[in-house]
């Protein structure tokens, strides 16, 4: 289980610009592969050069919840965006998905884990761009009272979202006539005006691809 003091279940990380060493990309993005739902925006790639980008010159930190043997069971990286107010690196303006990266199933009990580790602590940590399918939605709000801590959660934006099924054949017979034949169509004119140009259906993600 992940302990809830600060004696070697976490490490506090203050940097500038990129992920400290031990924290580095295979560990990283192997936990974000571990994780109930992965983000490209929560890779370890995409939260670097958003720091070089946009927080060089802004305090950061590295929250990392780790087991008994030092598996990493969770990371929680922030950065300062105005005295006392801490938000997630990506940035809700040019990240769409953001969140406390943890081991699915293990969720709760980082944030237990993690809050523990935040009481007593001046300032806030304002969290954006979480989904509302998140396990930190409803962790957060419940976990937080213990701690001496208030967690609100507010409605940002709404992201319409398309439940795709299993295979192309399936999502073409779930369109109208109209609409298959328009796609049809255009897949055709996409043929035709650009050679060797091709539409293909993938069940698995291509090789070499990251969530």
């Amino acid at each position: 289980m992940v302990a809830g003091t600060t004696r070697g279940s976490f490490r506090r990380e203050d940097r500038r610009a990129a992920p400290p060493p031990a924290l580095d990309e295979g560990r990283w993005n192997t936990l974000l592969e571990r994780s109930r739902l992965p983000s490209v925006f929560l890779t370890w790639q995409w939260q670097t050069e958003w720091s070089r980008a946009f927080a060089a010159d802004r305090p950061q930190q590295i929250l990392t919840a780790t087991d008994a043997d030092g598996s990493l069971a969770g990371v929680l990286p922030l950065y300062e965006d105005e005295p006392g107010r801490q938000r997630i690196i990506g940035g809700a303006d040019v990240s769409d998905y953001l969140d406390l990266i943890a081991v699915a199933g293990r969720e709760e009990e980082v944030w237990q884990a993690l809050l523990q580790h935040r009481a007593g602590q001046p300032g806030e940590w304002d969290l954006h761009g979480i989904r509302a399918a998140s396990a930190t939605t409803t962790a957060l709000p419940a976990l937080a009272p213990a701690q001496g801590l208030e967690a609100a959660v507010e409605r940002q934006d709404r992201c319409p979202v398309l439940a795709l099924p299993k295979t192309w054949d399936e999502y073409l017979a779930k369109l109208s006539g109209k609409d298959r034949h328009e796609l049809r169509r255009k897949m055709r004119r996409l043929e035709r005006e650009l050679p060797g140009a091709t539409a293909r259906a993938h069940a698995e993600p291509a090789a070499g691809t990251r969530p």
